[in-house]
């Protein structure tokens, strides 16, 4: 067993090894087992929180925390079942079940799905469908930061702090960082960073940059590996989540499709589509007269007329849910990793 070092204060990718301590091991193989016995080692992972939503009321903690049931139904699969659950209990109190990955603990919150609220969606919160398994050790150690780098500017400190990832994205390796921060160079990106000493999560903005007097776009030293998991004083909590995350004004709540939107029916909405329908109604008829006149003597117009009226009735508009492999199951958003049924032992 390894320890993989990657520094991104002058190179993207150093890597050596190190051998763990058998104390450590055993402690490893421990945790592992026992989530493994728990449940299938799937849920739906929290990402971010919207502030003032029915998700920020009953404290998520983001990365660490998973939804692995709701009223009793295990989530396990990456379907629509939770954004049916969740729109078909519009303003009643749901259950949910959580499964914390660093604590390996369960614990149930109960929260009111509610459109009463200026934000996105019916809870607020950006999940995406993922693996717990070895959860605990996606993020990456904080282990040096240069002075007057992007990554002092951003706040971060050496030792205590670990990325854990981004609303969109969890870095699972340092790769994962490198490509976010080749993507964002220049540019800022948000970023969800732990703490050990505080035991808190809190969002930082990170800005890579190649204007600095140093080397790197960050400036700071990240390690991953058994030597740089998080102390074992902090597994005995479940951590605090600090701050809030920030939608595109354009984002679209994935739970809309399952909505009855009659409760927030708009009459200026409802009069143009009562004047498309009736458009497209008036289009149809003179077409069908048109054919009739063609078809029929002229005699007969009226006739025939009643006899196809009588064997074509309306047709109804088939209005179906997306489809569930591509349905982006998250109240917000979901970024779903179609290759996590492959690293996850169910």
């Amino acid at each position: 067993m390894g320890t993989t070092e990657s520094s991104l204060a002058a190179a993207p990718a150093l890597y050596h090894n190190s051998a763990a301590t058998s104390e450590e091991e055993t402690l490893l193989e421990k945790n592992t087992q026992s989530s493994s016995t728990l449940f299938s080692n799937v849920g739906f992972r929290v990402l971010g929180v919207q502030e003032g939503s029915p998700a920020s009321k009953v404290g998520f903690v983001s990365f660490f925390d998973f939804i692995i049931e709701v009223n009793g139904i295990r989530l396990d699969t990456k379907d629509s079942i939770l954004m049916e659950l969740i729109a078909g209990n519009e303003d009643r109190v749901i259950n949910l079940r959580l499964f914390n990955a660093k604590s390996r603990t369960t614990r149930e919150v109960q929260l009111t799905p509610s459109r009463k609220w200026p934000g996105k969606g019916l809870l607020g919160v950006t999940i995406r469908f993922d693996c717990f398994q070895d959860a605990e050790n996606h993020l990456l150690h904080v282990t040096k930061v240069e002075p007057g780098s992007p990554a002092v500017q951003a706040g971060l400190r050496s030792g205590s702090d670990y990325l854990l990832g981004t609303p969109e994205i969890v870095f699972k390796d340092s790769d994962d960082l490198y490509r976010q921060i080749s993507y964002y160079l220049e540019a800022s990106f948000p970023c969800f960073v732990y703490n050990c000493e505080n035991d808190e999560i809190r969002i930082v903005h990170l800005k890579p940059s190649k204007q600095w007097n140093g080397q790197g776009v960050l400036g700071a030293e990240i390690a991953q590996g058994v030597l740089h998991r998080l102390p074992s004083s902090c597994l005995n909590t479940t951590g605090t989540s600090m701050g809030f995350v920030e939608l595109d004004p354009d984002a679209q709540a994935a739970t809309d499709v399952f909505l009855h939107h009659e409760k927030e029916s708009d009459p200026a909405s409802d009069s143009s589509f009562d004047e498309a329908i009736d458009s497209m109604h008036e289009q149809s008829s003179a077409v069908f007269e048109q054919k009739l006149e063609v078809e029929c003597p002229e005699q007969e117009t009226k006739e025939c007329r009643v006899v196809e009226d009588e064997q074509s009735p309306v047709k109804s508009i088939d209005i179906q849910p997306p489809n569930p492999d591509k349905f982006p199951v998250s109240t917000i958003k979901v970024f779903a990793d179609d290759t996590v049924s492959l690293q996850c032992v169910q």
